[in-house]
């Protein structure tokens, strides 16, 4: 699992883990609360899945915690999808001009 928690953070943040979302090429979403930190969560993700004591979504652990909490409880506990890249490298609703990387890895995607 650590190989793919790293693989992950890297299509991420790059391993940075101050990455706020349009420094790394995301595109934000339509609340504004941008993505930041090692796993690229927005504030209300963190804030709902941060561990006591591990507030700051700027800090590298404290990121990874809340981060892996999110994706269990949202996807399931084998966290088998883990090491595939971005979760939303299949389209979804465009709210705003931007310019946007379409169709990762040569595969197929609709707008």
């Amino acid at each position: 699992m650590v190989n793919k928690v790293l693989r992950q953070i890297q299509t991420e943040s790059g391993g940075n883990e101050k990455a706020v979302q349009g420094n790394i090429g995301d595109v934000n979403n339509a609340s504004g609360d941008l993505a930041k930190g090692l796993m690229q969560v927005i504030s209300a993700t963190f804030n709902a899945y941060k561990f006591p004591g591990h507030s700051n979504p700027f800090n590298g652990y404290d990121s990874l915690l809340a981060g892996l909490n999110y994706a269990k409880h949202t996807y399931g506990n084998d966290l088998s999808f883990l090491g595939q890249g971005h979760g939303y490298a299949n389209g979804g609703l465009i709210t705003q001009h931007q310019i946007a990387e379409i169709g990762e890895g040569n595969q197929p995607e609709m707008i």
